[in-house]
């Protein structure tokens, strides 16, 4: 047993065959040879063709404890073969042959008796080939081994450089944008510093040009006025008057200013808001023009307007913005032309099915030069500081029309040459157009002719022969307004409360109807309301006193095609009518003829206003008293004040506040109807104060009425008012 372990040690001096102390052999089947070599050992070579199954067995560790423990279920996995020597157990285990038809040839093995010396010699080639082979496999595996360990070490070592580059790169990039960052933050401060410099030198200049601006028309308002307090020119009337016409121009042109920076500042608050509403858009222009024609011709300039297209007769935007816009860009064109013409140049854009017009303005002024042509739109800035000095102004006008025409979904942009004039191209959205009647423009821009001296003779062709309906409580306005619209040939019939006229209304044949909205029995609102719901589309125009943000929209939402704030001036009125029926029937109208027609609403400015309300002569009716149907209207006004004054005076006694507010506000569009302006704002601060049912501030109102009254006259002596008996007179 000792020779046949020393040649098997001999033989297997490389593998995992070990001798224990109880001399079990035990065989690991971690090499293929292992089983071959063993079964050659006992001289039968049938027994290689099952030795395969030895390939894939258990490890020297777990062969040792199934052979040491000899269990009898292991056997059925491990065929287990004992087999004595020399007083030893030989234990030889051989995996997997459960199955094998060879498995029964194995027991015979063991009990066969041991092989040779003889017979171990003839098989040492064999063994001593198998014994180099299992080296050479051995070594060539230690070979694979040590370079699958290197091919290891080379790719842990690649995946540290990999990341170490990785992290590299990371920290370049890193550090490559943070340097881009920090210069670009402090391009952007530069820009910002820049800016902000710039903007604080443009508001120093503008606080510079706007303190001069100020001072002048405040200084000639400080001046006149001292003259005139001081009694200079007593005796002379024409003197007086160019006084008080100079007040009243610097006192416009110092309002301009004021609304410019409260407008910008709005704006900038985003408190502007913007109203779509049906409107006329030849009202709009008419309203822009006729003050800008003054100006015009006051610099011998051609003024003109063309609609290459037709004018619709109604669009849907902001008319009081789109009036300011439109006035700002004339007027500069205006203020910065000396020679030449400025027109005004309506186009209607085809975008798809959207309604947008597009107003050229275009000059032949001073231009502008290209690099300041971004400029001029920036606030408190003008293409050039002496631009301020020779022609005045806050440098606001433009921002202000920019930011206006974009919240009205348009913009404004510039072309203009230096020395040969600008083109100002504002575009605003104005609602659907597929529906709005097209009134024919004349046939050339022959529009730039000088607009009819009165809106009478220019609304004589659409209005002649109209039959209008007027609902009108008040005595005094239902005769005045009759008066203006026979005089432009228009047959009316009338109706003093909402009740009747919604009767009359009802019969129909009316082109228009002029429904004042405050009224006893039924007020013009309901009425309104009850007309529309019985389908009645003959358009109606509201009359009332009520100017207030948000009453247009009420007087619209009620069933209003179009709306009037009291006193109602005659001009508007009939342009207003004018639009309204030539919307629901289109007449050829040439655009010349609404050329100097205000935009609805618009206060025609009287000689009866606020600036007499601080002189200390006579007040007589801006209507005249030439024409004998004017006369008698002015006539009734002046026997009717003292009556309505006297009427007041006793609601305020008797704790009657809401018939005094009524009869102050009746007073407030009367009085402007009747051309006495001048009446107008303390019979709004009446009403207010009565609404509120401040006594004291009443009385104060009305205490202030009958001075103004007192000073009411047709010419040959003033009216004299009712006796007051309030304590507060």
């Amino acid at each position: 047993m000792d020779a046949l372990l020393s040649k098997l040690e001999q033989l297997f001096a490389d593998d995992e065959i070990v001798a224990d102390n109880n001399g079990v052999l035990a065989a690991a089947a971690s090499a293929a040879p292992h089983p071959s070599w063993l079964l050659s050992f006992f001289g039968d070579r049938a027994g290689v063709r099952s030795a395969a199954a030895l390939k894939d067995s258990v490890p020297l560790s777990l062969a040792r404890e199934i052979a040491a423990t000899r269990n009898a279920a292991d056997n059925q996995l491990f065929r287990i073969g004992r087999y004595p020597w020399g007083g030893r157990e030989l234990t030889i285990v051989v995996a997997g042959v459960e199955n094998d038809p060879a498995g029964s040839y194995w027991a015979g093995v063991f009990d066969s008796p041991p092989p040779t010396d003889a017979e171990l010699e003839r098989s040492k080639p064999l063994w001593t080939a198998c014994a180099r082979l299992i080296r050479e496999a051995n070594a060539g595996r230690s070979q694979v081994d040590r370079l699958s360990a290197r091919l290891r070490q080379l790719e842990a070592e690649h995946d540290t450089l990999k990341a170490a580059h990785t992290e590299s790169v990371a920290a370049a990039m890193n550090e490559q944008s943070r340097r881009l960052e920090e210069e670009r933050e402090r391009l952007a401060a530069e820009q910002q510093c820049a800016a902000t410099k710039a903007a604080s030198e443009a508001k120093t200049q503008f606080l510079a040009n706007m303190s001069h601006e100020i001072r002048t028309p405040l200084t000639a308002i400080l001046g006149f006025t001292e003259l005139l307090r001081g009694g200079a020119d007593d005796g002379d009337e024409a003197a007086r008057q160019e006084y008080l016409d100079n007040i009243y121009r610097s006192a416009n042109h110092l309002l301009e200013l004021i609304n410019d920076v409260l407008d910008l500042s709005k704006i900038e608050a985003g408190r502007m808001q913007i109203e779509r509403i049906a409107c006329s858009p030849h009202e709009i222009i008419a309203g822009v023009i006729s003050p800008m024609r003054v100006r015009a011709k006051e610099k011998g300039l051609k003024l003109s307007v063309v609609w290459p297209q037709g004018i619709p007769s109604q669009i849907e935007t902001d008319p009081l913005r789109l009036k300011q816009l439109l006035i700002n860009l004339v007027g500069n064109a205006v203020k910065f032309t000396n020679q030449g013409e400025v027109r005004l140049v309506c186009r209607l854009l085809d975008e798809g099915g959207r309604g947008r017009i597009a107003f050229d303005v275009i000059d032949t002024g001073v231009g502008i030069p290209a690099d300041k042509l971004d400029a001029i739109f920036d606030a408190f800035s003008q293409a050039d500081s002496s631009v301020t000095r020779q022609f005045g102004g806050t440098g606001l006008g433009l921002a202000i029309s920019r930011r206006i025409a974009r919240a009205m979904g348009g913009d404004i942009t510039v072309r203009s040459e230096l020395g040969k004039g600008s083109t100002f191209t504002a575009v605003v959205d104005v609602g659907p157009l597929d529906r709005a009647a097209l009134i024919e423009p004349p046939s050339t821009d022959a529009v730039a002719h000088e607009a009819p001296k009165t809106l009478a003779a220019a609304m004589a062709r659409p209005l002649r022969n109209a039959r209008i309906l007027l609902v009108e409580d008040g005595v005094m306005n239902r005769k005045l307004i009759t008066l203006i619209l026979q005089k432009a040939g228009v047959e009316v019939v009338t109706a003093e409360n909402g009740r009747d006229g919604y009767e009359v209304a009802r019969r129909g044949g009316f082109d228009a109807i002029l429904m004042d909205m405050q009224m006893p029995v039924m007020d013009g609102y309901t009425a309104t309301r009850k007309l529309r719901e019985e389908g009645i589309s003959t358009p109606i125009i509201a009359l009332t006193a009520h100017a207030m943000s948000g009453d247009e929209q009420k007087c619209r939402d009620a069933g209003c095609t179009s709306y009037l704030t009291k006193p109602v001036r005659s001009q508007v009125l009939l342009g207003t009518i004018a639009s309204v029926v030539a919307s629901a029937a289109p007449p050829v109208v040439a655009a010349v003829d609404r050329a100097s027609a205000p935009a609805a609403g618009e206060l025609v400015e009287r000689g009866g206003g606020s600036g007499a309300e601080h002189q200390r002569g006579p007040i007589v009716s801006t209507l005249g008293t030439d024409d004998p149907d004017f006369r008698e209207i002015v006539e009734e006004f002046v026997l009717w004040l003292p009556e309505t004054l006297g009427e007041i005076n006793a609601a305020l006694e008797q704790g009657r506040f809401e018939d005094a507010a009524r009869l102050a506000h009746t007073l407030k569009g009367t009085a402007g109807g009747a051309g006495f302006d001048v009446l107008t704002a303390p019979s709004k601060q009446l009403e207010l104060a009565a609404r509120g049912g401040d006594g004291e501030a009443t009385a104060q109102a009305l205490a202030k009425l009958r001075q103004l009254a007192e000073r009411i006259t047709l010419g040959a002596g003033p009216v004299g008012p009712a006796p007051c008996t309030n304590p507060h007179c």
